[in-house]
């Protein structure tokens, strides 16, 4: 049996990072070979709007807490790819977790925007 591709979004969330788009996606277009966790600080609106969206769904699991440093870093060494939200808020603003990415050699998916493809085109660290 093959082991699950282990989906990570770490942080506080909120509707302005639109977690929710990813996880329409996730349900749409990826297989059960994928669990995506969402682990961190969520606004209680945001919060709800994806519980009633991943209701009966077993692969998307989310866990409404705040997160110490050293757990933080071994979510990121755990999982196989960290998620980056797609929000607009990230068309003005870098999500610190990008960074720990970079430092980290972890992959990682991210927003198609003007700073991400900025950012890909200069240092060579990804593909589009």
């Amino acid at each position: 049996m093959n082991k699950k591709i282990q989906l990570l979004t770490l942080g506080h969330q909120d509707k302005n990072k639109n977690v929710l788009n990813f996880i329409k996606l996730f349900k749409k277009k990826f297989n059960e070979s994928f669990d995506y966790f969402i682990i961190g600080r969520i606004e209680e609106k945001t919060f709800n709007k994806i519980s009633k969206e991943i209701k009966n769904t077993k692969n998307i699991i989310i866990q409404n807490r705040f997160i110490k440093t050293n757990e933080y870093n071994n979510l990121i060494k755990q999982a196989d790819i960290i998620v980056i939200p797609d929000g607009d808020i990230y068309n003005f603003l870098h999500s610190g977790v990008i960074w720990d990415c970079f430092e980290k050699k972890k992959k990682f998916l991210a927003p198609d925007n003007k700073i991400n493809r900025q950012y890909l085109k200069n240092y060579k660290i990804g593909n589009i």
